[in-house]
């Protein structure tokens, strides 16, 4: 190792100060490629007896080092700070250079110090690189926020680690400049700066700015007029919230012809917009972008499409203006956007709604076209079979299939208004038809028997019965029959017997609960259901009730038990035919009728009473 290597390894290692002046003073003797590496060892070391030099010359050096000093800038914070406060007027040239091509935010107090400056062109680079800072925090935000800075033609920098603190250092030196504009000499950028990097609805950082009357607040209503910068939409937006913003905000948005920058609005306000920007959108009564020529909706991603309808329905408008706009684009637009603007469509009269809507059910997107539809019936325009009957062709399945559904409805919905005033026959022939066109019979007739009218409830019993759909509906037909009413529990118990799968065990089981009921023809009617469907394991609930004191429901029980062939049952009828109560005695007659003892004459007694009694199982 020569002599020369021994002292510049020597020098590269020392923590002496002495050593980085040494290091500089070979610097400005050294030749190339030696020069090269004297300066990177400057620069690693960081000490600003070396840096400051570096920063002093830094005009002088060409571009390969100017690069590796924006690479390590943060080596160079104690010499940029001494040579800001340097009397010569490049060091300070130099300083601000270097902070404006790397945007070191963590010197921006010390950009806004050199506002003060008493040499012009430290002031102009000054005012230069503070507007510069604060658009270009502005960009690294939007890309945070995944906005498209395509338009900004800025370059995006790495944000920097100690983003927080960056932005307090920001917060603090440009709200200092703001409020102190009058002694800046009219740096009027200074208070664009300040738009860029803080909404209107910081406070602390305007203060008192916007009074009509303050220097700021006039700057700040002509760049608001001026507005065709998206990265100003965040500051524009929040405008709309201050009551002393306002009023020029919501003039400058009607009268916007920059789609890049309404684009902006609209993901800002889909982000963050609150009771007070709402208060201000709804100053905004008529716009002249809802043009085609200004703002083509198709030409935006699907959901910026969303947010601008989102907007659009935001503002204060005719209804009827917005529609206009969308209805141009119902059949290119995304699906979520066409959803959107139906809530636009909604807002107009019923007749125009469903006008606008109907444009909507022949759209590419087939759960849009649907909801359109429900929308029309919700509506109930005085067209709206004609709209129906036209969906028969409609090219969405699904829209087919609501508008027959549709008529299937109305269909059940007419014959069950009718039904009282229909003859048997009728009731069972017309039933019966929309029985084949409609499938969904059952589920129309649940929501009838589910209703809280106790008539409703007896008229759909009654209607399945008649129309023999028993089997279909036995869950519901056990619910009512454990109804609070005794008629509907008394019709349900009947009906539960006329079921033909004789499998359903739990039906067996509601009918055997019933024979406990507290009302009698209930049980009269659950010991015929039980006998209709031959449910034997019930003998054993039903043979107590031969003794029953109610002549129905004994003469029902005794008949079972004939049928059934039980051993007691001749025994209890022969009983009953002589016993004293005519009642008793009318019904037993009715029993041997029914189960042809009649033909055994030696069981009838000689008696000269009607045996003329119905135990059919009726309603009250």
């Amino acid at each position: 190792m020569s002599q020369a290597q021994k002292i510049y390894e020597f020098f590269s290692q020392s923590k002496n100060p002495a050593a980085d002046k040494a290091l500089a003073l070979a610097l400005s003797r050294s030749e190339s490629p030696y020069n090269y590496a004297i300066f990177e060892t400057i620069l690693e070391r960081g000490h600003p007896a070396g840096t400051i030099e570096l920063v002093e010359k830094y005009h002088l050096y060409p571009q390969d080092w100017q690069h590796l000093i924006h690479q390590n800038v943060d080596r160079l914070y104690p010499a940029l700070r001494r040579t800001a406060n340097s009397p010569s007027l490049q060091d300070k040239l130099n300083a601000l250079s270097i902070i404006r091509r790397c945007r070191y935010f963590h010197l921006a107090d010390l950009v806004v110090n050199m506002l003060w400056d008493q040499d012009y062109q430290v002031v102009r680079l000054a005012n230069t690189v503070t507007l510069e800072l604060a658009r270009e925090w502005a960009v690294q935000s939007s890309y945070q926020d995944s906005l498209d800075i395509s338009e900004t033609n800025l370059p995006y920098h790495q944000i920097p680690p100690h983003r927080e603190t960056d932005r307090q250092i920001m917060t603090t030196a440009l709200s200092r400049a703001v409020n102190q504009f009058g002694k800046l000499h009219n740096q009027q950028e200074v208070v664009l700066a300040g738009m860029y990097f803080a909404p209107a609805h910081w406070q602390n950082f305007w203060e008192n700015c916007f009074e009509p009357h303050h220097q700021v607040g006039r700057l700040v209503r002509r760049y608001l007029t001026n507005c065709h910068d998206p990265l100003l939409a965040d500051f524009f937006l929040s405008a709309l919230g201050n009551s002393q913003l306002r009023a020029v905000t919501a003039r400058t948005l009607a009268q916007l012809d920059k789609p890049t920058f309404i684009c902006k609005l609209t993901w800002i306000y889909d982000r963050e917009h609150n009771d007070d920007i709402n208060q201000g959108l709804n100053l905004v009564k008529k716009v002249n972008w809802l043009s085609p020529d200004i703002l083509n909706i198709t030409s935006l991603a699907p959901p910026d499409q969303v947010r601008l309808v989102t907007f659009i329905s935001a503002l204060n408008l005719n209804p009827l203006a917005a529609v206009n706009y969308v209805r141009q684009f119902i059949n290119t637009v995304s699906e979520p956007a066409l959803l959107k603007s139906m809530e636009i469509f909604m807002e107009l009269p019923t007749s125009q709604a469903a006008v606008n809507l109907e444009h909507v059910l022949h759209c590419p997107h087939e759960h849009a076209a649907e909801k359109a539809l429900a929308h029309i019936i919700r509506l109930n325009p005085k067209n709206l079979a004609r709209i129906m009957i036209d969906q028969f062709e409609n090219p969405h399945p699904k829209v087919r299939a609501a508008a027959q559904g549709y008529f299937r409805k109305i269909a059940f919905n007419s014959y069950w208004h009718r039904f009282d005033q229909l003859s048997r026959q009728e009731q069972i022939t017309a039933g019966l038809a929309i029985h084949k066109i409609d499938p969904d019979i059952v589920t129309h007739w649940q929501k009838r028997a589910r209703s809280a009218a106790i008539q409703d409830r007896m008229k759909a019993i009654h209607m399945a019965r008649l129309l023999k759909i028993n089997d279909r509906c036995g869950k519901a037909l056990q619910d009512l029959a454990a109804d609070y009413d005794r008629k509907v529990r008394s019709y349900a118990v009947a009906a539960l017997g006329e079921i033909e799968d004789k499998k359903q065990s739990d039906i067996d089981r509601t009918l055997s609960r019933a024979l406990q009921d507290k009302d009698e023809r209930v049980r009269a009617n659950a010991i015929e259901a039980l006998e209709k469907r031959d449910a034997q394991q019930a003998i054993e609930y039903i043979d107590p009730l031969s003794q029953s004191p109610n002549s129905r429901i004994r003469a029902n029980a005794i008949k079972a038990l004939l049928n059934w062939k039980v051993d007691t049952a001749r025994g209890a009828i022969d009983q009953m035919l002589h016993d004293p109560r005519t009642a008793h005695r009318r019904s037993a007659f009715w029993v041997v009728q029914q189960t042809k003892l009649n033909k055994l004459t030696n069981l009838l007694p000689r008696t000269t009473e009607s045996s003329h009694v119905d135990h059919t199982a009726l309603v009250y």
